[in-house]
């Protein structure tokens, strides 16, 4: 914090803007010298919601404009923070859909490949689904290979689990990727897969739909306003059926 503030003090910027962390050096820096604050909201309103509470009466009262990125946290903040709806902006993620095209018709293999892309940080995303379904009976016949590209502090227990599951031979962690491997990444998957208690904006969703991958993903705010609204734009899943509905698409 202390090193955060003295770097504000010697730029003086006349706005900060604030992604989901350093809230109170920013507030300091604010309230000294009187500057103001735009916050970008990464949470989604339904998960962590002790600790989403409690920022949010700091954003309340110390930020000028939030910036959010789907309707429930919209509604999040006008609703139950009761925040005046003129401070609060809905500007969705979005991503280079020339960059992200894959016009490449892919060649049927015996192995089918699935993966998901993702920090391996919060306690939102949940890999671990995909592992309990590859270990079911009803999949463990199918050639299925599981790919999980991203890294973060989680990375040693997922690893642990994949340990766990036996299933070493068939998941692979490909780690953090460059924006060239992650477009090839995408390109050697046959179904992109999104388990999460809940989201934002999920880029790699957006990502994956630019690429014309089909996609499984959980029916949870943040997704479900862009996944499965129409039958070609994916497959939503319950996160306590993820096995069936992963074997209904292979």
């Amino acid at each position: 914090w202390i090193k955060l503030f003295n770097y504000f003090n010697n730029i003086r910027p006349d706005i900060i803007f604030i992604h989901n962390y350093q809230l109170i050096p920013a507030i300091i820096y604010k309230l000294i010298f009187s500057k103001k604050l735009i916050y970008i909201d990464h949470w989604n309103a339904n998960t962590q919601k002790l600790k989403k509470n409690f920022i949010a009466l700091f954003i309340k009262f110390f930020i000028e404009k939030i910036i959010v990125l789907n309707k429930d946290n919209y509604n999040f903040y006008k609703n139950k923070i009761k925040i005046n709806k003129s401070k609060i902006f809905l500007v969705p993620n979005g991503i280079d859909t020339k960059y992200y095209l894959n016009n490449s018709i892919k060649k049927r293999n015996k192995i089918f490949k699935i993966g998901m892309a993702t920090r391996l940080d919060g306690i939102e995303k949940i890999p671990d689904l995909v592992f309990e379904a590859l270990n079911t009976d009803l999949l463990k016949k199918y050639k299925i290979n599981f790919y999980l590209a991203g890294d973060g502090k989680r990375r040693n227990f997922i690893k642990e689990k994949i340990k766990n599951y036996n299933l070493k031979n068939s998941c692979t962690l490909n780690g953090y990727l460059k924006e060239n491997d992650l477009k090839n990444w995408y390109k050697n998957l046959d179904l992109y897969v999104h388990p999460t208690l809940g989201e934002a904006m999920s880029i790699s969703i957006l990502q994956a739909m630019s690429m014309n991958l089909p996609i499984l993903a959980s029916n949870v705010s943040g997704v479900n306003n862009i996944i499965g609204k129409k039958k070609y734009l994916g497959m939503l899943f319950e996160n306590n059926e993820m096995t069936d509905t992963l074997f209904q698409k292979t």
